[in-house]
């Protein structure tokens, strides 16, 4: 029985990211009129998810552009480090 919970645990931890692997594949879309004139109906549209649901995970535009950028910001950080150790 606990192998099963376990199992239907990880399939709804599965399904819950799913919608976002959207904003993942199209992030460069998603603001490509750039970030001021980009609304969160358009981004809900490229992501082909609702923007109820977007809200569920990001309380705001910032805060969804933040989680786009940060991995970028991260490597690129981490790219700019190599160049100093050279």
């Amino acid at each position: 029985m606990l192998k099963h919970q376990q199992v239907i645990r990880e399939r709804k931890s599965r399904e819950k990211d799913q919608p976002f692997r959207a904003f993942w594949r199209r992030q460069e879309s998603l603001f490509s009129k750039g970030y001021l004139k980009t609304t969160m109906d358009e981004i809900a549209f490229e992501a082909q998810i609702s923007k109820p649901t977007i809200y569920q995970y990001f309380n705001a535009k910032e805060a969804l552009y933040s989680s786009l950028m940060l991995p970028f910001l991260e490597e690129f950080g981490a790219q700019m480090e190599r160049i100093e150790k050279n």
